[in-house]
């Protein structure tokens, strides 16, 4: 079981500020924190961080004591809405272990924790923040055992992972990494080999993404779409051929990644997402989300996974109008990159709620989405536009370019969040995560993990 803790970037900064006063003694907080297991994964999100005050604890260089009366209130939230709790305090110092007193306190307060406040029998995490900003932590679960954190994920504008040491490296990386090493650093390459990447639709821009994140040997790939390969689709999805057609596109593409031979694990999930609890918690293990659908519906749930579970989602999108005798009228395509928390592609105004519920009532209502059509109350959902492999491939290199960007941070502009390029008047539009509203009625739901109904949804009970 791979452990993992996520922190959006701002309650990043607020623990980290908490744990390092000028004095150089040890601090501590407390985090309320969503959870996610599925697939070989357990993952915690940080949603509500409680700073103990100073002057309520002893405070060392090397000791730190703390009043459990401070901590009552997230502990009742904890037990009334079944999250975890994180316990994370500073080592000014820089000494990366647990201490004796560490462990000793940690096994009296998580086992009185789960045997008189929490009995759901599911874990929480105790952490140390280090001077850098690293974060080493130990997952205890109600059985009495414990399991070192194997990373941690900072979500924001950029994207920071820590690792334990012991899994920083190879002794001798393989000849296939080298050149991406070259490229963006061995840093960099371990930690896309530890990323587990969702990519939700497999068709045009899909089969682009899934080529470059093999390529870059992330280490695992999530796919989900319910489709088959179709002979209208041979124009542009890679690797096949005629004698593709009538194979589901997760399962040719995981055959596909997985003979390569490079080391990359792909979970296939040949399922619509909105019929599929399997494919969701999949997803909901991941630590990017790449959409690759032309749905509102569908984009709606991944912007709702991502919120609930602290998830960078990258959206891509295309567009071409063409009237069949070869004239083309508009060619574009549009890059989003949502932040947890922030915008949504709802306050973006690039879906709408009553598009989604169209969608949702054609899949779970055909005869009413009928009817409704019959009566005009719903247009456009069936339309279908041309596709071609070169802009597909474009906008999927742009946005696979911009998760690197996000991890290493090599270009010199903003971290844009949406890029729109309008290849028939040649222009590119750019903006920035302040032009759009904050997304107010989702971002409640900011880390909140696991939740009846799933991510708030009443169609998914």
């Amino acid at each position: 079981m791979k452990t993992c803790l996520r922190i959006c970037e701002e309650d990043f900064d607020v623990i980290r500020k908490h744990l390092f006063p000028e004095d150089g003694k040890e601090a501590i907080a407390f985090a309320l924190c969503g959870r996610a297991q599925a697939e070989g994964r357990l993952i915690f999100m940080v949603k509500e961080i409680l700073t103990i005050p100073y002057e309520r604890c002893e405070r060392e260089e090397d000791y730190l004591h703390w009043k459990t009366e401070d901590v009552l209130p997230i502990m009742n939230k904890s037990m009334n809405q079944h999250m975890a709790i994180m316990r994370i305090h500073s080592h000014p110092g820089g000494w990366p272990h647990f201490s004796k007193f560490d462990l000793a306190t940690d096994e009296e307060f998580f086992g009185s924790l789960m045997k008189g406040w929490c009995e759901d029998g599911l874990p929480h995490l105790s952490a140390i923040m280090l001077p850098g900003g690293k974060i080493l932590g130990r997952v205890y679960y109600a059985d009495g055992s414990v399991q070192d954190l194997d990373s941690a994920l900072i979500v924001g504008e950029r994207l920071r992972m820590t690792l334990y040491e012991d899994e920083q490296s190879e002794d001798v990386p393989p000849e296939e990494a080298l050149r991406n090493i070259q490229a963006f650093g061995e840093g960099t390459y371990n930690t896309f080999k530890r990323l587990r990447i969702g990519v939700v639709g497999c068709s045009g821009t899909g089969c682009h993404v899934i080529e470059q994140l093999a390529r870059l040997q992330v280490g695992e790939l999530v796919l989900v779409d319910p489709d088959g390969i179709e002979a209208r689709n041979l124009n542009r999805l890679i690797g096949t051929k005629k004698d593709d057609i009538g194979k589901l596109k997760t399962v040719f593409y995981k055959t596909y990644v997985e003979q390569m031979g490079i080391g990359v694990d792909v979970l296939s999930f040949p399922e619509n997402l909105y019929q599929s609890d399997s494919a969701r918690r999949a997803l909901s293990t991941c630590d990017v989300i790449f959409g690759c659908v032309d749905s509102s519906s569908g984009r709606l749930l991944m912007n709702q996974i991502s919120t609930f579970y602290l998830i960078p989602y990258v959206d891509i999108g295309v567009g071409l109008e063409a009237d069949g005798r070869g004239n083309v009228s508009y060619i574009g395509a549009q890059m989003d990159y949502l932040v947890p928390g922030k915008s949504s592609l709802r306050s973006r105004k690039f879906i709408s709620n009553d598009d989604a519920a169209a969608e949702l009532e054609k899949l779970f209502n055909p005869e009413m989405y009928e009817q409704h059509k019959k009566e005009h109350y719903i247009r456009n959902v069936d339309v279908e536009r041309p596709a071609v492999i070169s802009i597909n491939g474009m906008i999927a290199n742009l946005a696979v370019l911009n998760l690197i960007d996000r991890f290493v941070g090599y270009r010199y502009e903003p971290m844009y969040a949406n890029i729109r390029i309008l290849l028939h008047g040649d222009d590119v539009i750019k903006q920035l995560e302040s032009d759009y509203p904050e997304d107010e009625a989702l971002m409640r739901f900011k880390g909140r993990g696991d939740y009846e109904p799933f991510v708030n949804m009443p169609c998914l009970m």
